[in-house]
């Protein structure tokens, strides 16, 4: 996954966090304080979780690819021991 793919994916991850904050707040107008820290800490924990995971998989995705680079690069041909 690249650069532009990760950043349009966590753009739309937050706006969807940010909306979902604002439906829930006008579904609770009179929450607390700790009612509103508790949904903004649960919102946020779920769009964590998904730049965690992305940023971990487009890792893997480059060193996969940098591995498989470097076997076709390879001409198969091994020396002696």
């Amino acid at each position: 996954m690249g650069r532009e793919a990760l950043g349009a994916g966590w753009q739309e991850a937050s706006a969807a966090v940010i909306q979902e904050l604002i439906e829930w707040r006008e579904e609770h107008p009179k929450a607390t304080l700790r009612e509103i820290e508790a949904a903004v800490d649960e919102q946020l924990a779920g769009l964590r979780r998904r730049m965690l995971e992305d940023a971990a998989l487009a890792s893997q995705a480059a060193e996969w690819e940098a591995t498989s680079s470097e076997t076709k690069a390879d001409d198969g041909v091994r020396p002696d021991p």
